[in-house]
């Protein structure tokens, strides 16, 4: 791996509006997807919850989250970021909603690149309270040795493997230095003890060698 991930900040400091406001619970609305990947939605909206879980959130779960979404016509989160969130409060009882963009998501040759940014708001009074842009390209290079047949075939089998699945592991490490690095939440043991870690920075790029 390569790039060092944290500011200079604290995250006391940098974000400063999330510990003022205190989310228990947040919603993940669907990704909003500016790639010509028709995929990436899905795949990104099923990787989230871990995430923000494993930080101490309450997460409002998937399912009862998009039938709801379906039933009130709610499928593109792009017409509602920058609106007021506060029916989601009612709705769910969610103190914040987690809105995700995707600026990249692709391959070139042996090398996945996945770019997204991440942006809480407050259900109840519509600010941002946490934001971060991460990128993170993964180079796989299991198919460097061996003679040609033998590159041939496990290129094949890359191809299907990067086209069904192998999106999925950039688009969680991404989660992780970003959503992982949120101000631990009231269900983590180091709720309101951390103001003075290091804050990742707001825009990190991470290249991992597979």
């Amino acid at each position: 791996t390569s790039c060092t991930t944290t500011s200079k900040y604290s995250k006391g400091e940098m974000y400063s509006k999330m510990y003022q406001d205190i989310p228990t619970s947040i919603l993940v609305m669907p990704p909003i997807n500016t790639t010509t990947n028709i995929e990436a939605k899905n795949m990104l909206y099923s990787t989230l919850n871990h995430s923000i879980a494993e930080a101490g959130y309450y997460v409002v779960p998937p399912l009862v989250a998009m039938d709801v979404f379906n039933k009130e016509g709610v499928i593109h989160s792009e017409l509602l970021i920058n609106g007021s969130l506060k029916k989601f409060n009612e709705y769910f009882g969610a103190d914040a909603a987690l809105f995700t963009i995707i600026e990249k998501w692709g391959k070139l040759e042996a090398t996945i690149i996945t770019k997204v940014r991440y942006i809480i708001k407050s259900t109840t009074t519509d600010e941002i309270i946490f934001e971060k842009i991460c990128t993170v390209q993964f180079n796989n290079t299991k198919i460097e040795t061996g003679n040609f047949f033998e590159q041939l075939a496990l290129a094949a089998v890359a191809f299907v493997d990067t086209a069904l699945s192998s999106y999925f592991e950039p688009a969680e490490y991404a989660n992780h230095i970003a959503l992982g690095n949120l101000p631990a939440g009231k269900y983590n043991p180091r709720h309101k003890n951390d103001m003075d870690d290091k804050a990742v920075k707001y825009n990190v790029y991470k290249s991992v060698m597979d």
